[in-house]
């Protein structure tokens, strides 16, 4: 089959084969990405590299209990129920007949008392028979090996959906726990902080009973802390719907009574660089294209051979007696055979407009895998890009929290020792507050980085070790 290499020359950025009004597609990956190595191994349980145990039996839940998963692998059987009958009609069919009839006949015009009877005259018999019937459409011109081509093609399409799903479930879980986690570090610094302006304001609150500040000051005081109570309730807000989202995730009821860290986890360590661009064959969404680009082939493949001339052949052996005991018996022994050719002439243009039909499919795949290929490469690069930009921000950000903290310990006891204007101690207080916060959601973006880099390759992205691996070879 000519398609079988069409794969090849997309990937490759090749002119594919002229199909009907098929355009020239080039994907054209760079040499190498600056992130990950090339030569490591597809690790279908990347999570597991995040190094957060907990996390691991959050995302084992929703692969055991996610009712989407559970559908996924529902339409994994019809695939592969559907790629068997396919293959089915490549074979001879051979039936077994067992046939038992009564029967009784009159015949109308003789006279009524005709043989001594009175009535119409009548005959009942009987009818046994035993038969082995077999049927077969020999395949000329590939058409039937070309379906089945395609349904299979087809299966393990759907097979890197179950896959890619698994994953993408995996992520989202993943994911949904980080900004539960953070809602709830969020809820930490907001109660802390309002402890801490609580603090503020009856210092604050006694200076203006005693006639030392004015009004003023225990106004914005009381503000801060109303302000910072508000903050609070809002990431209480978002604890809730993240805890929720993480149980229907895991198929549970959304009852938010979840078990979780409080703290967010640090993020694994640092991506080595060099790695060439072979996203292609580990990303489950591009394999899948692949497959039904592969499958599209075939059924053009399959309505061009629909064209021509169709042979059959069938047969049937059995007995046919009126007596039981006599099923068996070879002196009853029947037997047909046949040839059926069936050479298309007119059908309205059918089977013509049928292969334009998969002619045009084929190209849609073409498109679609080209864009899916781009998309891939445009997350990889994207991602790479922002993590290192990210982490500069969370390396500026925690020194900034640093200093921030220290300007608002210091304008505070400036404030107590009646050096300093209230308004500065406010500003300290909300500059620290905000990077502080800040700081926690970069954390969370930084640790959603690598769950998206991780999707976006396909799997793990480790060193490939030769002699490690070699090792671990023959341990195995």
């Amino acid at each position: 089959m000519k398609h079988a290499g069409m794969v090849v020359l997309v990937l490759a950025g090749c002119t594919m084969p002229e199909r009907g009004d098929v355009q020239q597609i080039a994907v054209s990956p760079p040499i190498q990405w600056s992130g990950p190595h090339a030569d490591s191994e597809v690790d279908g349980d990347w999570w597991r590299k995040l190094g957060d145990p907990q996390l691991d039996r959050a995302i084992q839940r929703t692969l055991a209990h996610n009712h989407d998963l559970r559908g996924a692998r529902a339409r994994l059987m019809i695939a592969a129920g559907q790629a068997r009958l396919a293959g089915a009609a490549n074979v001879p069919r051979l039936d077994a007949g067992l046939d038992a009839a009564r029967q009784r006949s009159v015949f109308v015009g003789l006279p009524s008392g005709f043989g001594g009877g009175f009535g119409p005259l009548s005959n009942t018999f009987n009818n046994y028979g035993v038969s082995l019937n077999a049927s077969w459409e020999i395949d000329l011109w590939g058409r039937i090996g070309a379906g089945e081509d395609a349904a299979t093609a087809d299966l393990q399409a759907t097979a890197e959906d179950l896959r890619g799903l698994r994953q993408s479930l995996a992520a989202q879980t993943a994911k949904a726990w980080y900004a539960a986690v953070e809602a709830r570090q969020q809820i930490a610094l907001a109660t802390t902080t309002i402890r801490s302006y609580g603090d503020t304001e009856s210092q604050v609150e006694d200076r203006f009973r005693r006639g030392v500040r004015t009004a003023l000051d225990l106004r914005l005081a009381r503000s801060r802390r109303t302000t910072a109570e508000a903050r609070l309730h809002r990431w209480e807000q978002r604890y809730e719907q993240g805890a929720r989202q993480l149980q229907a995730l895991q198929g549970r009821y959304p009852d938010g009574e979840t078990d979780l860290p409080a703290e967010l986890p640090q993020p694994s360590g640092a991506i080595a660089t060099g790695l060439p661009a072979e996203i292609v064959r580990r990303r489950p969404d591009l394999i899948a294209a692949t497959r039904r680009l592969t499958a599209a082939g075939f059924r053009v493949d399959e309505a061009q051979a629909a064209l021509y001339t169709q042979l059959s052949l069938s047969g049937q052996i059995g007995t046919a007696t009126d007596r039981v005991s006599d099923l068996f018996d070879l002196d009853f022994l029947i037997w047909t055979v046949a040839t059926n050719v069936v050479a298309p002439i007119l059908d309205g243009g059918a089977r013509k407009d049928q292969r334009a039909i998969a002619i045009a499919r084929e190209n849609e795949a073409i498109s679609q895998f080209a864009q899916t290929a781009l998309r891939a490469y445009t997350e990889v690069e994207t991602l790479l890009a922002t993590e290192g930009l990210v982490q500069k921000q969370a390396e500026r950000l925690a020194a900034a929290s640093t200093e921030s903290i220290a300007a608002q310990a210091l304008s505070e006891d400036r404030y107590r020792r009646g050096l300093g204007s209230f308004i500065v101690v406010l500003e300290a207080q909300r500059s620290a507050l905000a990077i502080r916060a800040e700081l926690i959601t970069t954390h969370r973006q930084l640790l959603d980085l690598r769950v998206d880099l991780h999707l976006a390759l396909g799997g793990g992205f480790e060193l490939f070790n030769p002699a490690t691996d070699a090792k671990q070879g023959g341990q195995r």
